[in-house]
């Protein structure tokens, strides 16, 4: 089974434990990994979750 990036964590509860679950087709027309989170359930897609740095 496929790993996750190390450094991917759940936006809800910060666990790593995560699992691939399919894709998500986003407004510029390609498709982005969706995750499931394994301890809350929590199902997101990286690029939407990261927080602003600024």
């Amino acid at each position: 089974m496929p790993k996750t990036p190390s450094n991917l964590k759940c936006p809800n509860c910060k666990s790593k434990e995560l699992q691939k679950n399919g894709f998500q087709v986003l407004a510029d027309g390609l498709k982005h990994q969706r995750f499931r989170c394994k301890s809350c359930d929590y199902v997101f897609t990286p690029l939407l979750s990261i927080p602003n740095s600024n």
